[in-house]
């Protein structure tokens, strides 16, 4: 089997590595699991037993540059699984720019000299610790910009300086808050802190640094397939399951990205003929309509059974009340074959119309009992 850097530089060479600069959204996923027994499992954060993998995507393609298999109560190793997806990435080939970004659970001093080190642009969201508090709260009422936010709400961001593990970090702030009917319920801004080393605007840089959300795409893709479940009760049985998983994924992505032109790949689709969608694992499945009924086959005393003129409508068989008897009164000693062949004939059944009490008789015999 091939190592995942080198299927990765083949993909790439033929034609899915990218062109330009390349942005790496990190996350954490949790895995649960039912065996308690498994090792390496634990409640973590959400209180689910299971296994906390570290997890780096490429945020145009979604496919996943690494992973990590770690333990469920597990927060370490961030640092150095970072610099080890900005290694993978550029030993498949990037030339371009790498930008990473992270959530909360990634900040750390060390996070930042590596990077820094690295030559990486890079743009994390900081806990709103007491000194990141004081420094939103010194920022100027004036220098805060308002952006584009939902019809019920207003966002502004300004940006400021924090200290750093070296030199000052900047910080870009982002605070919404309600409006309207339900502004008197919630009148607070809330705050949402990151900071960045980039050098795009402050607006500009709130609104790469949210498309990190992308990264949960991924994630939900890698557990509705092969990270659906860890199936050992081994640490290293189950790492290498996932290793094997992020494989299948990625040559997925890869067979979607051809060295083609974009004009030329939408051509293609509407061209040729495509597979449908399967079906999400939690739609509920439709009932399939059952295969129309056979046509009808003849009796197999059919070819033996006498002429009979067709029934009267119901007019006329209202009409007459005897209609009934007349059927009744075929014989089936006239059939070939039959076990009444060649018998006497029975006496003719008699009924009463439907409009004759009982008791009465119409043809002078009395009505059988």
């Amino acid at each position: 089997m091939l190592r995942g850097v080198e299927a990765m530089r083949r993909a790439w060479t033929a034609g899915a590595g990218p062109t330009g600069p390349v942005t790496i959204d990190v996350d954490s996923a949790v895995c649960e699991v039912s065996g308690k027994t498994k090792a390496g499992a634990a409640y973590g954060y959400t209180s689910q037993l299971g296994y906390h993998p570290l997890i780096a995507v490429r945020a145009d393609t979604g496919e996943i540059m690494a992973a990590r298999l770690r333990g469920g109560a597990s927060q370490k190793g961030t640092a150095h699984f970072v610099a080890e997806a900005v290694h993978r990435t550029r030993r498949a080939g990037a030339a371009g720019k790498i930008t990473v970004r992270a959530d909360a659970g990634f900040w750390s001093y060390d996070l930042i000299e590596q990077l820094d080190g690295l030559g990486v642009r890079w743009s994390i969201t900081i806990p709103l610790y007491s000194n990141v508090k004081a420094a939103i709260e010194a920022i100027p009422e004036e220098s805060w910009e308002s952006i584009d936010y939902t019809e019920t709400g207003l966002a502004q961001v300004a940006e400021t300086l924090i200290s750093g593990p070296a030199e000052p970090l900047r910080l870009v702030v982002r605070r919404t808050r309600i409006t309207g009917h339900q502004a008197t319920i919630w009148t607070d801004w809330r705050y949402h802190a990151f900071a960045t080393n980039t050098e795009l605007p402050a607006a500009e840089a709130d609104r790469e640094h949210r498309r990190h959300a992308s990264v949960e795409l991924a994630i939900r893709d890698l557990k509705e397939g092969g990270l659906a479940h860890l199936p050992s009760g081994g640490f290293n049985a189950n790492a290498g399951w996932l290793a094997c998983a992020v494989l299948a994924y990625n040559l997925i992505r890869w067979t979607k990205h051809p060295r083609q032109s974009p004009t030329r790949r939408a051509a293609h689709r509407r061209t040729h003929h495509q597979s449908p969608p399967l079906p999400h694992p939690r739609t509920r499945r439709q009932p399939r309509r059952p295969p129309p009924a056979p046509p009808p086959r003849p009796m197999a005393l059919g070819p033996h059974l006498p002429d009979h003129p067709r029934q009267p409508p119901r007019a006329a068989q209202a009409a007459d009340p005897f209609h009934v008897i007349r059927l009744a009164n075929n014989r089936l000693d006239e059939v070939p074959g039959s076990c009444c062949a060649g018998a006497p004939s029975r006496r003719p059944i008699r009924a009463r119309p439907y409009w004759q009490p009982l008791g009465e008789s119409t043809d002078g015999l009395e009505p059988r009992r």
